[in-house]
């Protein structure tokens, strides 16, 4: 029997960048404070979606660590603690097919631009690219020092980034495998990266609490962004550029222009690490999923808190959700984590 959340006088607070306040537990109502605001608005209470489970897919030994759409939405791409990848038919649910060839815990995963290839990173300190279609492995890519935990294609498809337990940020050229660059400067694991929409910039996430922006043709450090209290577990661009969101173990979520070096809004409610993010295709929303075992979605304007998807709240949760992901059509969200089951939640 499902256990509903508890929602009461307060979910969220987003609030200035100075003044990065935790809420205390979930209760009716949206305390949201903009930067630079002297009054408080107090909005309607963000909807609590659990009964809008479309289904739960079933098929890994463990842990999901990661999903993804491809770009059609007609396929689900998931990454687990069993070493394996999996294919979903988005249609039907069912596993169309099991991708074997790892020898550790798969962390990432991602469609490149055309939806033919996929990446998978491992804490085997591998890479391998993989066809979307038959599930057949293509090349494997090695040269980290640690556990992968971060990949992503550039917009055109040809380069693919990675992020590592070794503290850098590498390039590869996905046509032939070649390592390409190696990006240093951050001072511990790199969790996560992020191509800006143009491809000219990569951004990323450290265990360093900060974000670094990249250039990426001379792999120059563009700037270093600073304001997390705890380590920047998730980035990505909203798909204009304008905007680009992290997520931190702090609790926080922070949305920056990339031409500041602060962020503009910061967006509370979760109760612990929020480890995945994910922007809608028309850029309209924002959804995440944290180690309290939900996940959320916010509107970017406003920075409004609108749905809460899950059955309970761990508050200071160590496993909960590790992953998020939005189908580029908008309907559905997809969350995986430790009951090594993905849930297919309906957002229209």
């Amino acid at each position: 029997m499902r256990r509903r959340i508890a929602i009461g006088l307060m979910t969220a607070l987003v609030i200035s960048s100075q003044a990065c306040l935790a809420a205390p537990d979930f209760l009716p109502g949206t305390l949201i404070v903009q930067a630079g605001a002297a009054t408080p608005a107090i909005m309607e209470k963000p909807e609590h979606r659990a009964d809008e489970r479309i289904r739960s897919l079933n098929g890994h030994d463990s842990v999901i660590c990661a999903v993804a759409f491809s770009p059609d939405g007609k396929i689900l791409v998931s990454a687990s603690f069993d070493q394996r990848l999996k294919l979903w038919n988005m249609a039907t649910g069912r596993e169309t097919a099991t991708m074997a060839g790892h020898t550790f815990i798969v962390f990432a995963v991602a469609f490149s631009p055309d939806g033919r290839v996929i990446a998978s990173g491992s804490a085997d300190r591998t890479i391998r690219l993989w066809n979307s279609k038959n599930g057949h492995a293509i090349r494997t890519l090695a040269g980290h020092e640690g556990p992968l935990r971060s990949v992503a294609f550039s917009p055109d498809g040809k380069l693919l980034a990675s992020g590592s337990l070794d503290s850098t940020v590498r390039l590869w050229d996905t046509r032939n495998g070649r390592q390409i660059a190696i990006f240093r400067g951050h001072q511990a694991i790199v969790f996560s990266v992020a191509f800006s929409p143009d491809g000219k910039v990569l951004a990323s996430g450290s265990g360093d609490k900060t974000i670094k922006l990249w250039d990426v043709a001379s792999g120059k450090e563009i700037k270093t962004l600073t304001g997390h209290d705890n380590a920047v577990r998730a980035v990505a661009y909203s798909p204009d550029g304008v905007l680009f969101a992290s997520a931190s173990a702090d609790k926080t979520i922070r949305l920056w222009d990339p031409r500041e070096e602060r962020a503009i809004r910061t967006l509370a409610g979760h109760q612990s690490v929020v480890k995945s993010i994910a922007f809608s295709k028309d850029g309209t929303i924002l959804a995440s999923a944290s180690a309290d075992n939900t996940a959320r979605v916010w509107e970017v304007k406003s920075g409004r808190m609108l749905h809460v998807y899950g059955d309970t709240v761990e508050p200071d949760g160590e496993g909960g959700l590790y992953s998020v992901a939005l189908s580029p059509d908008g309907k559905i969200l997809a969350s995986g984590g430790t009951r090594a089951t993905i849930d297919l939640w309906r957002l229209d």
